[in-house]
C-alpha cells in the first residue's frame, strides 16, 4: 500500500504545528507502508520507505496583488502536485493549501482523499486582513475537500465538534486521533542547566516574562528540549525587551503580552 502525503510544510521549512505532525506521522506510516510526500520548498529525501519532494514555485511573473500570491502560489502547487503524476492508493492531505491538490487527486486518479484538520478557516477571521478576497477562497477549498473528503481526522475532540458545526460533514466519517509524540525524544531529561540559567533572573515579572520568551524561542525552532543554548538567547530577547519597555514605559502592557494574564 501507498500513501500520498500533501502539505506545506515539512522540515526544515517547518513553522507551525501542522509540520511537526506530518513530519512524525510520514517516518511512522514508512515502517508500514510506502509514504510519498509531497510538500512546499526544495527538499528531498529518500529514507527506506519514506521519499519526500519539495515543489518549488517562481512568482517573478505573478502580477496579482500581495495578499494574493500565497493563494495563487498553493493552487499552482496543487496543480503540480497533480501533473507529475500520482500512484497512492490513498492521499492526505493538510492545511487548506493542499487541499486544491487533494480535491484534484480525487476527481482525476480516482485516489480516496483523507484530510487531517489541524485549525479551520471560518475560526479564524481575522486571516481576512492577511489574504484579502483570497481568504474567501481558502474557506472554499477548505469546505469542498472536507465534505468530500472519504475521510476526516480531527485532532481533538473540540475540532470534530467544530467541523460537524461548521461543515456538511457526517459524523461517522471524522475519526479523532490526537497528535502523538516521539517518547525517544519527548521524555523527561535529568539535566538543570537552563532552568538554574533562568534562575538567575530577577523573580517575579522580569523571570516569567524571560521564560515566556524562551518557549517562544524554543517552540519557533521547533525544539524538543530547552537546553542552556536556548535559555541564553531567550534571555537575550527578554533584555531586548525589557530595554525598549523601559524606554516608551509599556512595561504593563509588555507583561501582560508576553506572560497572557493581567495584573492588577
Amino acid at each position: 500500500m501507498k500513501v500520498l502525503m500533501m502539505t506545506n510544510e515539512y522540515p526544515p521549512y517547518t513553522y507551525g504545528g501542522a509540520g511537526v505532525h506530518v513530519e512524525y506521522l510520514s517516518k511512522e506510516l514508512a515502517r508500514l507502508m510506502s509514504v510519498e510526500v509531497r510538500c512546499f520548498g526544495d527538499q528531498q529525501l529518500d529514507l527506506n520507505d519514506l521519499h519526500v519532494r519539495g515543489y518549488k514555485l517562481d512568482m517573478s511573473g505573478y502580477g496579482c496583488p500581495r495578499p494574493l500570491q500565497s493563494i495563487f502560489g498553493s493552487v499552482q502547487r496543487g496543480l503540480d502536485f497533480n501533473s507529475s503524476g500520482i500512484d497512492a492508493d490513498v492521499v492526505h492531505c493538510h492545511t487548506w493549501y493542499t487541499h486544491l491538490g487533494g480535491i484534484l487527486a480525487k476527481l482525476n486518479y480516482g485516489a480516496p482523499l483523507v484530510v487531517t484538520t489541524h485549525s479551520l478557516e471560518p475560526l479564524r477571521p481575522w486571516k481576512r486582513e492577511q489574504l484579502g478576497n483570497g481568504y474567501d477562497f481558502s474557506c472554499w477549498v477548505e469546505r469542498t475537500a472536507l465534505e468530500m473528503a472519504d475521510a476526516v481526522i480531527a485532532v481533538s475532540h473540540e475540532t470534530k465538534r467544530d467541523i460537524l458545526r461548521h461543515f456538511r460533514v457526517p459524523e461517522e466519517r471524522v475519526t479523532i486521533i490526537h497528535n502523538g509524540i516521539d517518547p525517544s525524544e519527548y521524555r523527561n531529561v535529568t539535566t538543570t542547566d537552563a532552568l538554574v540559567r533562568l534562575e538567575r533572573a530577577p523573580a517575579g515579572y522580569m523571570r516569567d516574562c524571560t521564560k515566556a520568551l524562551i518557549e517562544k524561542h524554543a517552540e519557533k525552532i521547533a525544539a524538543t528540549t530547552i537546553t542552556c543554548e536556548i535559555a541564553e538567547e531567550g534571555i537575550e530577547q527578554a533584555k531586548g525587551y525589557m530595554e525598549e519597555a523601559m524606554k516608551t514605559g509599556n512595561l504593563k502592557d509588555l507583561i501582560e503580552s508576553l506572560v497572557g494574564n493581567k495584573q492588577s
